[in-house]
């Protein structure tokens, strides 16, 4: 959709938004000479600028909207301003609990600060490196980077051949658009579209969560100095598709790790079927409960953070003091709880991202992971000593 003309043709009449695109999505094995990063997936173009690269606020939140409604899995907006708009923050927060990873261009002013929208926390900001791998002259950088991307540098060597190429430049409307030729562009709008192209083949492995996105995309990165410049290092595509891969892996392991725990009850004392039914009840809960409540309340959430710190330790701790039939069950939520944090977290995939909680997050993990097997031990231990000394519920 056009917002500037307000109608349903969104044609380019500067080039920029076309030679974006390209990078992104165009075609390959065409017998043209440029690829896009994510080929097969599908543009859905929105004007918001006018062709002197003007626009209004409200324009670009309405796109923001339009996207989210329309289902975007990915937002890449190669634009900005260094002043801070609500009504586009607004925006992106919208697009963000609906489920939209929104990757932007951190600006080309030459160093510090990084621009709007990027510098809002719903957004994912990318600075730029030329072919060097350096952070590019002209690239805007700050604390709110979360990775480097290619954008070009042709003021780093002088030669034109080092912005970024692309051949799906088309300016005009209709029958009079032209282009369809070679131009190298540069700037952090190009290394942005990098970014939300690696971000659309992360979506396409199953990883729908924009905070899991993140994660991956800052956790593949090839580290390259300075943070305040690279965020977590460069883009590594191979990098970011695998850890999504291994995402997959995971919930499989899951499955296994828990089939494993259940046979361990399985074989265990005797006990009467609707006694095995409610324990593996309850490891089910406590296992699967675990990736539910990051879903549900998001990975960067501070919610996700008090449902494992605090809820579900306290549900466990108060049912592993009751009666015997509550220790038993409550022996195997917390232990389904730990095996899903260690799984998470051999896997470098734990339920607190490293962007909201810091370094905080593996401590924070294996902290709750522990504290899940001593409640589920100590369950263990007031089961044995209700039943008179026949009952287990955690290996020890």
């Amino acid at each position: 959709y056009d917002f500037v003309n307000k109608d349903a043709d969104p044609f380019d009449d500067h080039g920029h938004g076309t030679h974006v695109a390209g990078t992104i999505a165009e075609s390959t094995n065409n017998n043209e000479g440029v690829a896009g990063l994510a080929y097969e997936s599908t543009i859905m173009p929105i004007k918001v600028l006018a062709a002197n690269g003007s626009g209004y606020s409200s324009d670009i939140a309405d796109a923001i909207r339009y996207a989210a409604d329309n289902g975007a899995n990915v937002i890449n907006m190669s634009l900005g301003s260094n002043q801070p708009s609500s009504v586009i923050q607004k925006a992106c927060q919208y697009a963000a609990k609906k489920g939209v990873t929104i990757v932007c261009a951190a600006g080309n002013g030459f160093g510090e600060p990084v621009g709007y929208p990027a510098a809002f926390p719903e957004c994912i900001a990318i600075s730029s490196v030329g072919p060097s791998g350096k952070i590019a002259t002209y690239s805007s950088y700050g604390k709110e980077v979360a990775l480097a991307a290619p954008g070009g540098d042709m003021m780093e060597s002088g030669n034109a051949k080092d912005g970024i190429l692309q051949n799906t430049v088309m300016t005009g409307k209709g029958d009079r658009a032209k282009g369809d030729d070679y131009y190298a562009f540069q700037g952090t709008s190009m290394a942005s579209p990098h970014a939300a192209a690696v971000a659309a083949l992360i979506v396409s492995q199953g990883v729908n969560d924009p905070a899991r996105v993140r994660d991956i995309l800052t956790k593949s990165a090839t580290p390259n100095g300075e943070p305040n410049k690279y965020g977590a290092g460069i883009l590594s595509a191979s990098g970011a598709v695998s850890l999504a891969n291994a995402v997959e892996g995971v919930k499989l392991r899951h499955i296994l790790l828990f089939g494993g725990a259940f046979l361990l009850m399985a074989i265990g004392p005797r006990r009467s079927f609707w006694t095995r039914a409610g324990m593996a009840g309850a490891l089910g809960v406590g296992f699967f409960g675990a990736d539910a409540a990051a879903s549900v309340f998001g990975a960067n959430s501070p919610w996700n953070l008090l449902t494992f710190s605090a809820v579900l330790p306290a549900v466990a701790y108060l049912g592993a003091r009751k009666s015997l039939g509550a220790a038993k069950m409550t022996g195997a939520f917390a232990l389904g709880v730990a095996v899903n944090l260690w799984a998470g977290w051999h896997n470098d995939l734990t339920p607190f991202t490293s962007y909201a909680f810091g370094s905080a997050a593996t401590p924070w993990t294996l902290m709750n992971m522990g504290a899940a097997f001593v409640i589920a031990n100590f369950a263990g231990w007031k089961a044995v000593k209700l039943s008179g000394g026949t009952e287990t519920v955690a290996a020890k």
